[in-house]
C-alpha cells in the first residue's frame, strides 16, 4: 500500500536519473521502490518512508551494483541517495515536511 503512495510523493520521477544522470525517467508501475538502508541491514526500516525511493529498473541495478562493490561504496551511495532527495524537496520545505502533508509521517510534538 505504501509503494504507489511513495511513487505519487516523488511525482513517478526517478531522481537519481534526474539529477546524477541528466535524465528525465519516468516510473512506471512495474518499477521497484527501493530501500536505501537496505533490509539485512535493518529490517525495521522497510516502511520507513523515508527509507524509501522509488528508481527504474535500470536505475535499481546501477545502484545496487555499487552497493555490492564494497561497504564504503554502499555508505557513499546511500549518503548520495539521501542528499539528493534532500535536494529535490528542498523549495517544498523538506522531503520530512512533504511526507507530514501527505501523512506519512507523524508531526514532532514539541512540549
Amino acid at each position: 500500500a505504501l509503494r504507489p503512495v511513495i511513487m505519487s510523493v516523488y511525482g513517478y520521477v526517478d531522481i537519481y536519473a534526474l539529477y546524477v544522470m541528466h535524465e528525465l525517467k519516468t516510473l512506471g508501475e512495474s518499477d521497484p521502490v527501493h530501500h536505501i538502508i537496505e533490509l539485512e541491514e535493518d529490517w525495521q526500516q522497510r516502511l520507513n518512508p523515508l527509507n524509501l525511493i522509488p528508481l527504474k529498473h535500470e536505475t535499481h541495478s546501477t545502484i545496487t551494483a555499487q552497493y555490492k562493490q564494497s561497504k564504503a561504496g554502499m555508505r557513499h551511495t546511500q549518503k548520495q541517495l539521501r542528499s539528493l532527495i534532500d535536494y529535490h524537496f528542498k523549495e517544498a520545505g523538506g522531503y520530512e515536511k512533504v511526507l507530514r502533508d501527505a501523512f506519512l509521517v507523524t508531526p514532532t510534538l514539541f512540549l
